[in-house]
């Protein structure tokens, strides 16, 4: 058994202008650091360097994950070397609004008024047994068990509290 070969899926081959490109951006200061390593990794990776390195063995070099040196190596056998080095532009669509009221921070209620004074006068009579008042959700499913409403959730009894308070 031969160690130290890898299987790679992909055999990267540069040209002689591609690995002038490659160098070129690794020498130069204004490349950013991420697009740097890309190229080091596509460098690293050269079949034509005669020295066949694994991912892991790669990653290893570079300081980054195996995951990353794949990456790389797919894009570039895949898609190019423009692809393997830059992120694509993602698509900018801009979706339009429809609008359907004008002001949204007075959502409608989900609870009718008489529900609310339902709930304002349960919360007058005695409260469950062992408790000192009515919680939110002892009001929910007092409600349900009346048959005032089907389902009610009690953060909605809570904002319809809140209303019925600011509006008296």
């Amino acid at each position: 058994m031969v160690t130290g070969l890898a299987r790679q899926k992909y055999i990267i081959e540069l040209s002689e202008e591609e690995l002038q490109q490659l160098q070129d951006l690794i020498n130069a200061s204004e490349t950013p650091e991420k697009v740097a390593l890309k190229a080091r990794i596509l460098l690293i990776s050269d079949a034509k360097t005669g020295e066949k390195i694994s991912v892991p063995e790669v990653a290893k070099r570079l300081g980054t994950t195996h995951t990353t040196v794949q990456t790389i190596r797919t894009l570039y056998a895949t898609k190019g070397l423009e692809a393997a080095l830059y992120r694509k532009e993602r698509a900018k669509e801009t979706v339009k609004r429809i609008v359907h009221r004008e002001d949204y921070s007075k959502s409608p209620s989900k609870m009718t008024p008489e529900e609310v004074e339902k709930v304002l006068e349960i919360m007058a009579s005695m409260p469950p047994e062992g408790k000192k008042k009515w919680s939110l959700r002892a009001l929910s499913q007092e409600l349900t068990d009346r048959g005032i409403v089907e389902n009610v959730a009690p953060s909605t009894i809570a904002s319809a509290l809140k209303r019925a308070a600011k509006e008296q």
